[in-house]
């Protein structure tokens, strides 16, 4: 079977969504099982070619890996940082971790 990328309106004839899942890092994100029955999907709605499904979305998460990584390290400096102050205030009280 040869994939492709259609682009649905959420709402659309035939779509149904699952319950809200529960995030442990990403809480805004809206995570949710997506099922698909007898959609109507417009020959305009079709991206790119069929079989390029795979490769689209490939460029999907190249496009969004750097972000997710800047996050990662963005909370890993302000942990260092607070186990550091954490550190030095055990210390002024000769409390050592």
């Amino acid at each position: 079977m040869r994939k492709q990328v259609q682009a649905v309106d959420g709402y659309a004839p035939g779509i149904s969504r699952g319950k809200k899942e529960i995030n442990m890092g990403q809480r805004c994100s809206d995570s949710r099982s997506i099922t698909f029955e007898n959609v109507v999907v417009p020959k305009e709605n079709v991206l790119g070619r069929v079989g390029d499904g795979p490769k689209i979305a490939m460029k999907a998460f190249d496009r969004i890996r750097p972000p997710v990584a800047i996050g990662a390290v963005g909370l890993a400096r302000r942990a260092m940082e607070e186990a550091k102050n954490l550190q030095w205030k055990e210390k002024q009280w000769e409390n050592h971790l």
